[in-house]
């Protein structure tokens, strides 16, 4: 047996339609038991597919987490994490959609957009860590936004959206307690760390992803979904 053609990202766009119609004419089969058996099969694959990638995404956490941004890169990849529920479905938004009714594969509700419609990882250099002492905070405007960034460390240095919750006034003017973020403003205390504020609220400030180059160039990166920070 051939082994079968690598696809492009065009090819794997017109695959996920595809799957999408079979799956709707699999629901309107006049046969029940043939149905029922079906679905059966792929809760099935379903569920050794899903098992086999939570090991895989484990692994790269532990051993290859460099191998994440050219993940975050990938179309197929992409899609293949967020129909296994590893990403949320509005941080990819070409997949399948399908409405089983079923609940297989994790498909219900996801949407196909166009490719173009992709906003691809970008990631910047911001400075040398070395040009950020250890606890000291510092503001950079870039993309678009108001970026705070804030070293704890030797190596920790953490970057979030330069203003307090449900607020536009800016952390930046604010001062490091231990990894402590303190608001200037209303007093609130961030969790440097997590971005959490501490009064129980669960609530957290919006977070950008750093990358440490071994030349000491801190990178921020924007439009990376959510599993790569």
């Amino acid at each position: 047996m051939e082994p079968l053609p690598r696809l492009n990202d065009e090819d794997l766009e017109k695959l996920t339609h595809h799957i999408r119609g079979l799956l709707e004419v699999l629901e309107k089969l006049p046969y029940p038991k043939v149905q029922e058996d079906v679905f059966e099969l792929l809760n099935c694959i379903d569920h050794l597919h899903r098992e086999g990638l939570t090991r895989l995404v484990h692994l790269i956490e532990e051993k290859a987490e460099h191998i994440k941004i050219d993940m975050a890169n990938d179309y197929g990849i992409q899609t293949l994490m967020m129909v296994y529920d590893f990403v949320p479905a509005e941080d990819v938004p070409q997949a399948i959609t399908a409405s089983t009714g079923g609940g297989i594969i994790g498909l219900d509700q996801i949407m196909v957009k166009p490719i173009e419609e992709i906003k691809k990882p970008i990631w910047i250099p911001v400075f040398k860590l070395d040009e950020i002492p250890i606890g000291s905070i510092a503001e950079r405007k870039m993309e678009g936004h108001d970026i705070v960034f804030c070293r704890i460390g030797e190596d920790e240095i953490y970057a979030y959206e330069n203003a307090c919750i449900d607020s536009v006034l800016p952390l930046a003017r604010g001062e490091l307690d231990g990894d402590i973020l303190v608001c200037p403003w209303h007093g609130c205390h961030y969790d440097v760390r997590s971005g959490m504020i501490q009064n129980g609220s669960n609530l957290r400030l919006v977070s950008h992803p750093l990358l440490i180059g071994e030349n000491g160039t801190v990178r921020i990166g924007f439009n990376v979904p959510d599993w790569m920070h």
